[in-house]
């Protein structure tokens, strides 16, 4: 799963997107390719947690500890026996939530799009009356 891609399509929008861009935004659905990335399934999510979501939880427990703290945490560990997994646990967690995050965006502002659109739709319709 990690070597499939989310479409280009799943790129970021500019942060300073006013409610008229959005409502003016136009996308065409994504099509579905052979290897196209997939949400990990129910079952699969039991596998992933490890080392997945464990290096995110040792990222957050990190965020709680000061630079001596971490120091001397790292001075005890076992160079290749911790440290690099450790290190490399949480560079593969981030490369393999890039995809969820691209598809949330994307599907954030398809959403934000169609609905500043219906509400266009309906404030021009309750005008016509």
């Amino acid at each position: 799963m990690p070597n499939s891609t989310v479409p280009a399509a799943a790129e970021g929008l500019p942060d300073d997107m006013t409610y008229e861009d959005f409502a003016a935004m136009d996308f065409e659905p994504w099509q579905h390719e052979p290897d196209e990335w997939k949400p990990p399934s129910n079952e699969e999510w039991a596998r992933l947690a490890n080392p997945y979501l464990v290096s995110v939880r040792m990222a957050w427990l990190t965020l709680f500890k000061t630079k001596p703290e971490l120091m001397e945490m790292i001075a005890g560990m076992d160079r290749e026996g911790i440290f690099e997994p450790y290190g490399n646990g949480i560079r593969e967690s981030i490369d393999f939530f890039k995809a969820f995050l691209a598809v949330l965006e994307a599907a954030e502002a398809r959403i934000i799009c169609a609905g500043l659109s219906l509400g266009d739709e309906e404030d021009s319709t309750k005008n016509r009356r």
